[in-house]
């Protein structure tokens, strides 16, 4: 649903990584390539861009992260692509601010219920 509206909204700093993303096709098969992975989430988490839309890139999967773990599928899925380990790793770096480092507080407690 996130990434719906945002499609539909060309002037939002997320609208260009969001639709690349859903734009990417390996013979046909679009952007789900495996249901039982997490879509975009490493890609944005991990972003290269500069660090102001870094920023944003990596709220917007936190978010995303935070609002999908709904029951024991989606924890596999979580835990499948090492995103715990991934969040834990960049809880102390030096790039993430304190809201960020919320968020990832956040994500990890909802992982945890």
């Amino acid at each position: 649903a996130r990434s719906a509206w945002i499609l539909t909204r060309p002037g939002d700093e997320l609208f260009v990584p969001i639709n690349k993303y859903f734009l990417r096709s390996e013979e046909n098969h679009g952007a789900f390539q495996d249901i039982f992975r997490l879509p975009a989430f490493v890609s944005f988490f991990t972003s290269g861009s500069e660090r102001k839309k870094a920023q944003k890139e990596r709220m917007w999967a936190l978010h995303l992260l935070q609002d999908g773990i709904v029951d024991a599928a989606c924890f596999r899925a979580v835990v499948r692509c090492h995103a715990p380990e991934l969040l834990m790793v960049a809880f102390e770096s030096h790039f993430l601010n304190d809201l960020e480092r919320e968020a990832i507080l956040r994500v990890l407690s909802r992982l945890l219920q």
